[in-house]
């Protein structure tokens, strides 16, 4: 299967006029269109003016923190998840939320968003994945 692969980021030496955007990170979320096969893999470099509002999909997103600090707030609970650089985090499908970045420290996110009929029982076989988990090291899942 081919991965639609993007970079979100734009080359400080190129800064963009286009809205939502500076000169090296974005400022706001990407809209995901997910292609027919039902997966988008690429990565949102934020800027530290970066601000979402609370978001919900019609599907997943797993999402590596390369690099950064920040939380994501669930937005029904207003339960907070702390992040930082090396954490993977899983937001399943319909699930209210925003990720919050650290001014100082903004978040570099590389994201893998898919349709429900595409599985990744390798983190959790034994749950439907129906709950945010915050993978932060190889052997320990934390539902958040």
């Amino acid at each position: 299967m081919d991965l639609h692969i993007r970079q979100s980021y734009l080359n400080a030496s190129s800064p963009s006029s286009e809205s939502g955007r500076g000169g090296w990170g974005v400022k706001t979320p990407l809209r995901v269109t997910l292609p027919p096969h039902g997966i988008v893999v690429f990565e949102s470099r934020h800027a530290p003016a970066f601000a979402m509002a609370d978001a919900t999909h019609p599907f997943h997103k797993l999402c590596f923190v390369k690099t950064g600090r920040g939380t994501l707030r669930r937005s029904l609970s207003r339960r907070e998840t702390p992040l930082k650089g090396g954490h993977l985090v899983f937001v399943p499908a319909g699930t209210k939320h925003r990720f919050l970045d650290d001014k100082r420290d903004p978040l570099t996110l590389v994201l893998a968003c898919y349709k429900s009929t595409v599985h990744l029982d390798a983190l959790n076989p034994a749950t439907a994945l129906t709950q945010p988990i915050l993978l932060t090291d190889p052997y320990r899942l934390e539902q958040v």
